[in-house]
């Protein structure tokens, strides 16, 4: 049985183009199979890209890495705000569901807010969401998917641990045979 990662369910809000959206833990989870579809794409420039779902993919996946190779997380962050600065936020008041009154903070991506700068956003919300410390990149041969896992978590997938519990027992095996 998996266990949730986290259990605070957050709601963020943008409004874009005169549209509330919510974004909630899961859809922030999401920000992993973004980036792994700039992994499986193989892309390596964002300048040469012109789509712009690609170009977010290319950046969400360049603030993840640098997530995952331990980067210092203060520079991270100091980037990341240096982004999203310009980012106007507006407040209302809304109620919990205990029916208490609450500030919620909405980001308002004005029309041609740059693709970096809400890959940035999406990427700041991540890190303040409890998975910056869950996210891992698999350590299989030949696979650099990103996922979400406890902190001995080394495989993306069943495939990929497989896969490399299968090689380990055939070295094993190997030496076994050779060394008798």
């Amino acid at each position: 049985m998996k266990k949730p990662l986290h259990d605070d369910m957050e709601l963020y809000f943008s409004l874009v183009e005169g549209k509330i959206s919510a974004l909630t833990n899961e859809h922030l989870s999401g920000l992993i199979d973004i980036a792994n579809q700039s992994v499986k794409r193989g892309s390596s420039s964002r300048l040469l890209v012109f789509d712009k779902s690609l170009v977010f993919e290319d950046w969400v996946r360049w603030w993840l890495e640098r997530i995952v190779n331990n980067e210092p997380i203060g520079e991270l962050t100091e980037e990341l705000n240096e982004r999203i600065r310009g980012i106007r936020f507006i407040r209302l008041i809304n109620h919990d569901e205990h029916g208490e009154p609450e500030w919620e903070n909405i980001a308002v991506m004005a029309p041609g807010t740059p693709t970096d700068i809400k890959a940035a956003h999406a990427v700041s919300l991540f890190v303040v969401s409890g998975y910056l410390k869950k996210l891992r990149r698999c350590q299989a041969d030949g696979c650099e998917l990103l996922f979400l896992g406890p902190a001995n978590g080394k495989w993306c997938s069943e495939n990929c641990g497989s896969r490399m519990r299968g090689r380990r027992l055939r070295k094993k095996n190997r030496r076994q045979r050779y060394t008798t």
